[in-house]
Formats: structure tokens, C-alpha cells, sequence
């Protein structure tokens, strides 16, 4: 009797990590260059148990969330009924369901697989790019943005998905910033290499200078944050390419919005833009629900409803233009204007000049949280109005109307 129950046991353990090995291939199966894949979307029909990780009957308290063989069992069963081939899969905590990749099918056996009762939907796997340009402006251009007055900036969080940035860059010491890191190997490129990440989380949360020991002044920095005081979360859900600019893609934007759905920042700093993503625009919607504004690039190639992420209370677009007041703001009144270009950290524990509509999204974002801290008796609703209302003359010459967020400004003769 003991052998037989010493074999059931070995036999048991035999099938769960048979079912775990089959699950990490399909995750980390590689997608041919020529295919494009469909992203299929499953409900996770787990319990609250395991959903919080709860012990109890039948829970494996060692097992991570996304290696559950439910989960696998699930995918592999539709994979197997329809004959597809499965690349990656990886569940989406916040809205409990599951997501796989395939490879297309035939039109019939789509057909087929949309209208299976365990799938909800099944979508492009699309990507997206972040928003610099390569040509930068002259330094009389934009140095009267340089210097600015920081007032503190507290109880605010700010969330910033894009690529990678230089966690030991020396302005980056001492802020209140937490990374995490969504791209891993699907880039040749280490994360600390990455220019526009860095970029446009350094133009916030770059910290001031400090005295050092052979003076007694503070040295003079090249960068402020604008909003160092404030807490940061870097996600990195895009990856810089050989042309220096920066892609994503459905997965890394699904698991990063995710992870910042499980964070609850008051700001998401989206400086990217892309097509309207269902599975992407059910997370930032999530997002909006739980009171995080997003704050993201204006995409002037695309209609307000086929872009990411999609209008709505709790967004806002940033165009980043080279004049003070422009007809854009008039004429679109959800977009707002701020200037395309700054100077702000680079690797190698550089300095760099950026401009676009990328580095015009992070100057909102800081505005945003300047009015979240002076006014925390507003609702989300009424920041947005507050900015606004504000915005069409925040970086003109003209005095704004909230005093207590002037900048202070170069002017010719300084």
C-alpha cells in the first residue's frame, strides 16, 4: 500500500511539472519574423482564492500566478480543438483574464475560435512607437525652459511606461523611483542604454544639485526634474531600436499597464502612441476607473477613436509645438500644448536635448501633479479642467493665472 501510494505521488508530481514544462515552452516560443500573430482573450475563471493567492484546498502557494496549469490546461485544450500554434501566453491580473498568441488561422477556423464560448475576443497584435524627433532645435530655442521654480511636489505619484533608463545616473540618486522592467530579452540593447526612457522620466524627476566636499555651494546642475519631489514608477514597456527610436507591442504595453493598474499611480505618462488596441483600451480604462489621469502623446495620423489610448474623461493628449498658443488648441480642445523640446539626462550619466511630442507629455504630466499637490480637494475631473483652462498661456510670456505654478523664464538679456 505505501509503495502504491509513494507512486501516485511521484506519478502526480510527474504530470504537474509536465504540464508547467509545456506551459514555459509556449511562452517562450519565438515568433517567425514573417508572421503576424492574433492575440486570443480567455477569461480567467479561477477563483478569488487563487486569483489573491489565498492558501487553501488546492492551492500551490509556491506556484507563480502566471505558471497556474489551469491557465495552460485551458490555452492548450482551445490550442489543441483548433490545431493552433501557440507563441506566448500571460494572464492580465486586473481584468482576470488570459491572453495568448497564435499564429493566424484559416478564416473558417477564426470564425470558429471567435465564436468559442471559453474566448471573449480575439484582436491584432499590434505596436506602437514613442514619439521623438531627431532633429532638434537650436539651444536659443528653447533654454528659457530650462530654468524653472520647483515648489514642492507631495503625495503624488507618477507612473511613466516606455523604454529603459540608467538607474545609476547620478540625477536619478536620491529620487523616489521604483523600476520595472517588462522588455527583458526581446532587446539586444541594455536597458541602461536606452535614450528616450531615461529622457523623459529624467525631465521630472531629475534631483537637484548637492554640495560636494571641495565647495561650499551647490554645484549647478544641466537638469531639475520639474517634479523631483513626487514618487515615480519607470515601467519599461518599450525597447529602443537600431534607429534610436522606441517600439512596443501589445504584450509589453498590456504587462506594464497591468503592473500599473496594481500600483494606482494619480499620473501615467504614455509618451508613445499606436493604434486602438481592445485589450490595451480595457487596462487604461481600468486605470481611469481607479482615478490615475493619463497623460499621453497627441497622434495627429490617427482619428480619435483608432488610436491608443481611446478619448475619455480620464486622458489627455499633449502636441508638443514650437509656439506659445496655436490653432491646434483651439480647434481641438482635448489636446493640449506644451513645448517639443527640453534638455534632460542621457546614458552614460550625459545630457541631452529631445524634442517631440514625447518630451512635450512629461511637461504636462508635471503640471498635472503640481495641481494634484496645491489643490488635493480636486477631483480628476477638475484637474483636467484647472489644466485646461490653464494651458493656452502656461509657457507664454503672459502672466498665467494660478501664480503659485509660474515658471520663471530667460529672457534676452539674461
Amino acid at each position: 500500500m505505501r509503495l502504491l501510494q509513494r507512486w501516485l505521488v511521484l506519478a502526480g508530481l510527474s504530470l504537474m511539472m509536465s504540464a508547467c514544462s509545456s506551459m514555459a515552452t509556449t511562452e517562450k516560443a519565438a515568433i517567425p519574423s514573417d508572421v503576424q500573430p492574433l492575440l486570443v482573450v480567455i477569461k480567467d475563471s479561477r477563483g478569488e482564492q487563487k486569483r489573491h493567492a489565498i492558501p487553501g484546498p488546492g492551492y500551490q502557494p509556491t506556484m507563480a500566478y502566471q505558471n497556474d496549469p489551469a491557465l495552460a490546461r485551458l490555452t492548450e485544450k482551445i490550442a489543441r480543438h483548433y490545431q493552433l500554434t501557440v507563441f506566448q501566453q500571460w494572464p492580465i491580473r486586473s481584468l482576470r483574464l488570459h491572453c495568448f498568441l497564435i499564429a493566424p488561422p484559416q478564416a473558417e477556423t477564426l470564425k470558429q475560435l471567435e465564436n468559442d464560448p471559453d474566448v471573449l475576443w480575439v484582436q491584432p497584435f499590434n505596436e506602437y512607437s514613442v514619439q521623438s524627433s531627431k532633429k532638434y532645435p537650436q539651444y536659443d530655442e528653447i533654454k528659457r525652459y530650462f530654468d524653472h521654480s520647483h515648489q514642492d511636489v507631495t503625495d503624488v505619484s507618477v507612473a511613466v511606461i516606455d523604454t529603459g533608463l540608467d538607474r545609476e545616473h547620478p540625477a536619478l540618486q536620491g529620487s523616489e523611483l521604483s523600476y520595472f522592467d517588462f522588455v527583458g530579452e526581446r532587446s539586444d540593447m541594455p536597458s541602461h542604454q536606452e535614450k528616450h526612457g531615461l529622457a523623459v522620466t529624467g525631465l521630472m524627476a531629475a534631483q537637484p544639485a548637492k554640495p560636494t566636499n571641495n565647495q561650499s555651494g551647490a554645484v549647478a546642475g544641466l537638469v531639475t526634474g520639474l517634479i523631483y519631489q513626487a514618487d515615480f514608477y519607470h515601467l519599461r514597456g518599450c525597447w529602443q531600436v537600431s534607429d534610436g527610436g522606441g517600439r512596443c507591442n501589445t504584450l509589453t504595453l498590456a504587462l506594464a499597464l497591468d503592473k500599473a493598474a496594481e500600483l494606482q499611480p494619480d499620473i501615467l505618462n504614455l509618451s508613445l502612441t499606436g493604434p486602438e488596441d481592445r485589450v490595451l483600451t480595457e487596462l487604461s480604462q481600468h486605470l481611469q476607473q481607479q482615478g490615475t489621469l493619463i497623460i499621453s502623446a497627441y497622434d495627429e495620423h490617427r482619428s480619435a477613436q483608432q488610436r491608443f489610448p481611446t478619448p475619455g474623461n480620464g486622458v489627455l493628449y499633449i502636441s508638443g509645438v514650437s509656439t506659445d498658443l496655436s490653432e491646434l488648441s483651439r480647434q481641438h480642445p482635448n489636446v493640449i500644448t506644451a513645448p517639443r523640446s527640453a534638455l534632460s539626462l542621457a546614458p552614460d550619466q550625459g545630457y541631452d536635448v529631445i524634442s517631440g511630442h514625447s518630451i512635450a507629455t512629461p511637461h504636462i504630466s508635471a503640471v498635472a501633479a503640481r495641481v494634484m499637490s496645491l489643490h488635493p480637494e480636486l477631483n480628476r475631473n477638475q484637474v483636467v479642467e484647472k489644466i485646461r483652462r490653464w494651458s493656452g498661456r502656461y509657457f507664454s510670456e503672459q502672466e498665467p493665472p494660478d501664480k503659485t505654478l509660474t515658471h520663471k523664464r530667460y529672457s534676452d538679456e539674461k
